[in-house]
C-alpha cells in the first residue's frame, strides 16, 4: 500500500469547507494516515540502513550547520489555508505535515545524524518542493548540502553503476522521477551529467540519488570497486 503524501495534503484541503463535526473525522483520519505513511517510510527508507556494509564516513565524522530559513513560521494546527479562486494549480502551500518535516530535519543535523536528516530532508523534498518557504532554506544552505551529498555518496565526476532492477515495490512518493532519474543514470557518464540532465532541480536529484544509493540501485564507482557509503 502506498501513500502519495503530497496528494493526501491537496485532497484534504480541499475538504476544508466541510461543517465542524465532518472536519473532526477528517483530522481523525488525516492522523491515521499520516501516521501509517511516516510508517511506511520509515520501514522502506531504513531497511538498507541496517545492512552490513562496507567501512564508510561515520556521520560524527562530517559536520554541518545549517542555517534555519526565519521565514518559516510556526503553523498551528487549526490554520486553513485560503482557497484558490481561480482552477488554475495554486502556488504550494506551507502545512503542518511540511513544518514537521522540517523540524525533524534541523534536529537530525544538530545530533549529527547526517544520514537520517538527508532522509528526512529528501521527504520535505518530495512533497514541499514548490513552496516559498522551501525554497528559501535551499538557497542559504544549498552549498553546504551539496558539498555534504558529494561526501556520502563520492565525486560527481565519477562514474556510475546503475542497477537493471528498477524501484520495483520500494516505496518512494514520486515513483517516476525514481524512475527517470535510474533510465538516465545508464546514459550518463557521471554523477554530475546526471545532475545536469534531470527534469528535477539539482537538489531533489540529489535527494533521489541519495535514496537510490542506499537501496543499492545506484553507486558511484571508483576503479573497479562499488563506492557504498552508508
Amino acid at each position: 500500500m502506498q501513500l502519495d503524501l503530497a496528494l493526501f495534503l491537496r485532497l484534504s484541503r480541499t475538504l476544508e469547507g466541510t461543517p465542524a463535526e465532518a472536519q473532526v473525522a477528517l483530522d481523525d483520519h488525516a492522523a491515521v494516515l499520516s501516521a501509517l505513511d511516516r510508517f511506511l517510510l520509515s520501514v522502506s527508507e531504513r531497511t538498507e540502513m541496517l545492512r552490513p556494509r562496507e567501512a564508510t564516513p561515520t556521520a560524527s565524522a562530517i559536520q554541518v550547520e545549517l542555517e534555519e530559513s526565519h521565514e518559516i513560521p510556526p503553523i498551528p494546527e487549526e490554520a486553513i489555508p485560503p482557497q484558490p479562486e481561480m482552477e488554475e494549480l495554486p502556488p504550494q502551500i506551507w502545512t503542518r505535515q511540511h513544518d514537521l518535516l522540517y523540524e525533524d530535519v534541523l534536529w537530525l543535523f544538530r545530533i549529527g545524524d547526517n544520514e537520517g536528516a538527508l532522509v528526512s530532508l529528501g521527504r520535505l523534498l518530495a512533497v514541499a518542493a514548490d513552496t516559498q518557504e522551501l525554497q528559501r532554506f535551499l538557497e542559504i544552505n544549498e552549498s553546504k548540502l551539496v558539498s555534504l551529498y558529494e561526501r556520502m555518496l563520492g565525486s560527481f565526476q565519477l562514474p556510475l553503476q546503475v542497477s537493471d532492477d528498477g524501484v520495483g515495490d520500494r516505496y518512494f512518493i514520486r515513483p517516476q522521477d525514481a524512475s527517470t532519474l535510474l533510465r538516465l543514470g545508464k546514459e550518463c557518464d557521471s554523477l554530475g551529467q546526471l545532475i545536469e540532465r534531470a527534469p528535477i532541480s539539482r537538489m531533489q536529484t540529489l535527494a533521489l540519488v541519495h535514496r537510490l544509493h542506499s537501496e543499492g540501485l545506484l553507486s558511484v564507482q571508483t576503479g573497479d570497486a562499488k563506492q557504498n557509503v552508508n
